[in-house]
């Protein structure tokens, strides 16, 4: 005969446990959403309010359970003379998102060599994003970025696309060193005024400098 699990006796039919410590069904009918945790980061009070066999019964979600729980969820529970902890969410009461949750923690960890997520439509929401990677490749079809301010450091920025727009309502760009234009054909249009400074201005051309005007002024 097979050693039973240590701390635990058999369940009855009934669902209620057969010693002073057991295993038992339960339905959620209340949970806490904000427990306050003391000084160790554990929550002292009931974070759950259960109903085993018709009887209301205060519990707390078990650290290992990091489904959070929802009103009408059948969960198992581990009846223990000090509390009622819930172990796993067996079903749902109804259809809906599912949250992740480490009770009584203040932050949750995901380690592993490799972690995919696959979904139709990703979201992520938080107050701030620190995304840190030896190397870091984004491929979409489309990608949009809205921003009330961008800032972007690095020592090499290259760019290449077989065509780029960009509309602004001021632009100030500042080189300390060279700044290089090279293309077949460069256009430049100004509404209003176009102005050129330098301490040497060099034009070379290899046939011809045309300059039409209604009136030309040098010196």
């Amino acid at each position: 005969m097979g050693m039973q699990p240590l701390g635990f006796r058999d369940v009855q039919a009934s669902g209620r446990e057969s010693g002073p410590a057991g295993l038992a069904e339960a339905k959620v009918l209340s949970v806490l959403d904000e427990v306050t945790a003391d000084a160790k980061g554990r929550s002292p009070r009931p974070t759950v309010f259960l109903e085993i066999d018709g009887e209301s019964k205060a519990g707390r979600q078990a650290a290992s359970c990091l489904l959070a729980l929802r009103p009408g969820d059948l969960v198992l529970c581990a009846l223990t003379p000090r509390v009622t902890y819930v172990l796993h969410v067996l079903e749902r009461a109804e259809a809906g998102p599912a949250c992740l949750s480490a009770p009584d923690a203040r932050a949750l960890v995901l380690k592993q060599e490799h972690i995919a997520i696959e979904a139709e439509e990703l979201s992520a929401s938080a107050g701030r994003t620190r995304v840190r990677s030896a190397d870091i490749r984004v491929v979409a079809k489309t990608v949009a970025a809205v921003s009330e301010s961008v800032s972007l450091v690095a020592e090499w920025i290259k760019r290449v696309a077989g065509r780029e727009t960009v509309s602004v309502a001021d632009a100030v760009h500042t080189a300390r060193g060279t700044y290089t234009v090279q293309a077949e054909s460069i256009l430049q249009e100004a509404s209003a005024i176009m102005s050129a400074r330098s301490e040497l201005t060099v034009i070379d051309a290899k046939s011809d400098v045309r300059v039409n005007a209604e009136r030309i002024s040098m010196g």
